[in-house]
């Protein structure tokens, strides 16, 4: 297993609790899709979600590589049909909308 790319859920035993690389905040201080474990509730009204696909990949055996896909900012958001969050995959970050006139 390659573990110099340093990702969440396949670190190496002496990195265990080091930071991740995609772990690491942007210029703008986020960090970002960085667990495909996680997902993160993007609209109240209509439960969306996006990101994570609660380790379905992973655990399905897409591996390393491909088990990342839905951290991708290309992974579209989806809404869920049954609205009921998951405390263990599922998480929001409060934010402020602006209107554009």
């Amino acid at each position: 297993m390659d573990y110099s790319m340093h990702l969440h859920h396949f670190e190496s035993p002496e990195d265990e609790d080091k930071p991740f690389d995609m772990e690491e905040p942007n210029f703008f201080g986020l960090s970002i899709a960085y667990d495909p474990y996680m997902r993160e509730v993007v609209k109240a009204k209509q439960f969306t979600t996006c990101g994570g696909d609660g380790g379905r990949s992973i655990c399905g055996g897409l591996g390393i590589f491909l088990g990342f896909l839905p951290c991708s900012p290309h992974c579209k958001p989806e809404v869920q049909e049954d609205k009921e969050l998951n405390g263990d995959y599922d998480f929001y970050r409060p934010i402020i909308r602006v209107e554009m006139t």
